[in-house]
């Protein structure tokens, strides 16, 4: 279980450390990672999440994102075109764009 978890705390459950930027480690969503993590336990073990924490280590320092208004992100969205992949569309914006929006609020404007 991630130690970040809310059954971390529950009795006789193992825990791992997972880095805070493992998802942008895996280039997933954050929505994504627990089934990443999943993938990568079944395919390595835990040695794989030792793994991917210490490449974790190595990144580079966090990129600054840019804020954008609510009216600049709906123009984005609309500007990127058909949207196969709420997900994808969303690690585009945030990791390739460098902008600052949540998941939840490019959803949104998506689903509009």
């Amino acid at each position: 279980m991630a130690h970040t978890s809310p059954l971390s705390k529950l009795e006789d459950v193992n825990t791992v450390e997972i880095h805070p930027r493992t998802a942008e480690f895996l280039e997933v969503a954050s929505i994504d990672l627990n089934s990443e993590l999943l993938r990568i336990y079944l395919e390595n073990g835990i040695s794989g999440f030792a793994e991917v924490y210490s490449k974790c280590e190595l990144l580079p320092p966090i990129k600054n994102r840019t804020k954008i208004s609510d009216s600049d992100l709906a123009n984005l969205i609309e500007q990127l075109g058909e949207i196969k992949s709420i997900s994808k569309t969303v690690y585009h914006i945030r990791h390739d764009l460098g902008i600052s929006a949540s998941y939840e609020r490019i959803r949104s404007f998506i689903k509009k």
